[in-house]
């Protein structure tokens, strides 16, 4: 019996929300398509794709930088780990 993989439906779910995004572009440029509105649609896209991911990639580098020297505590550690066999 086939069960689908999360990660095949987070790519087919990320990409339909990527053409979504385009769709979105696309329409608050206006729906006269000439060479001005899809230079518009396509370079607020890409600032889109491009700045949303950077500024989320930013936060998390900050927040990680400011806990990398904290110890991690495993809450239930394997056995091995808690026998001291690493």
């Amino acid at each position: 019996m086939f069960h689908p993989d999360s990660r095949i439906l987070g790519a087919i779910g990320y990409l339909w929300f990527d053409i979504a995004v385009l769709f979105a572009c696309f329409a608050a440029a206006g729906h006269g398509i000439g060479g001005t509105v899809a230079t518009a649609a396509t370079l607020a896209y890409h600032a889109i794709s491009l700045w949303v991911p950077a500024v989320w990639g930013t936060i998390a580098f900050i927040v990680l930088q400011k806990t990398k020297k904290q110890p991690i505590i495993l809450r239930n550690p394997p056995e091995r780990l808690r026998a001291g066999r690493g």
